[in-house]
């Protein structure tokens, strides 16, 4: 999770940086477009957008993504019977 978080306050940073690059140029230069300004600033909500879905979401189980081989998963039951602790059994 420390690196979606990493990312996108990168991204957005970056992102600040190059809106603050567009009000440097003056207006009446050859070199102003409008979308060198839209464009970070349509960058930046995008990436707060899948940030906060990212970490509003964080908690939804998707057990059809869990491995079966975890003893979490809905579908395999593995247990270690205590007098044989060698030996596994798994139901399916």
């Amino acid at each position: 999770m420390c690196v979606y978080a990493a990312f996108g306050l990168g991204t957005m940073i970056y992102n600040g940086l190059e809106c603050g690059a567009f009000f440097e140029v003056p207006f009446d230069s050859p070199c102003y477009q409008i979308l060198r300004g839209v464009n970070p600033v349509l960058q930046m909500v995008f990436t707060f957008m899948q940030m906060y879905f990212i970490f509003m979401n964080s908690r939804v189980s998707m057990p059809h993504l869990t491995s079966p081989y975890r003893s979490e998963s809905p579908y395999v039951s593995c247990r270690l019977p205590a007098m044989y602790p060698s030996s596994v059994t798994c139901t399916h």
